[in-house]
Parts: C-alpha cells; sequence; structure tokens
C-alpha cells in the first residue's frame, strides 16, 4: 500500500518462485469507511483492473463478529450492489490478540 496526497495505491505482490514483484500500482477508490475509526465497521476500497471492478474490504479487528460482518455486508449491498459472495474471508484464531505478529496497531482500545 502506498498512500500520497493525491492518491492511495495498492501494489499486489506476485510470487515468482524465485522473487516476489509488485510491478504496477493500483489506484484505490474509497467506497466505505468506519465511522470514528470503529472496530465494528468495514473499509472497502476498490479499483478497476482489465475492465473488471474488484473491491477490497479491510477491517481493524480481524475477529469481527458475525453480526457485524452480515450487518456491514447487508449495508454494502444496499448501498453499493456489493454481494458479500465476492469475497473470501481470511479466517484468524478467536484468541488472536491484533499486533501479535507484528503488525502496527494503529487504533489500539
Amino acid at each position: 500500500l502506498k498512500f500520497t496526497k493525491e492518491s492511495f495505491k495498492m501494489y499486489p505482490a506476485i510470487d515468482l518462485g524465485c522473487a516476489v514483484i509488485a510491478p504496477i500500482g493500483m489506484s484505490m477508490t474509497p467506497v466505505a469507511f468506519p465511522t470514528d475509526d470503529s472496530r465494528t465497521e468495514f473499509r472497502v476500497d476498490c479499483t478497476k483492473i482489465m475492465g473488471k471492478v474488484m473491491y477490497f474490504v479491510f477491517v481493524l479487528d480481524p475477529n469481527m463478529s458475525e453480526e457485524n460482518k452480515k450487518k456491514n455486508f447487508d449495508k454494502l449491498e444496499k448501498e453499493n450492489g456489493v454481494l458479500s459472495e465476492w469475497f473470501h474471508d481470511v479466517s484468524w484464531e478467536g484468541n488472536y490478540p491484533v499486533g501479535s505478529t507484528g503488525e502496527p496497531d494503529i487504533n489500539p482500545k
């Protein structure tokens, strides 16, 4: 990811076996942003690649409740036509503490 005053770009990594490269920067467009850095709301961005729109969902709490996920996906569908079926859920251990693998907890509780 790269943030500038003009844009937010994502650089997807491509594993070539002998090296990992990130040859292209994709300009991201915001779709939804959590209120007051809420841990119960999605941040959603999208980009257009080869004629297709790709959506990315980010959350501050990797163990968001199923109820909150459903509420957020219902809102995305109603307001933006984005369906939950388009996404792959990344599972985290139920007791996973944010920051335990070295990632920054940018919004500590």
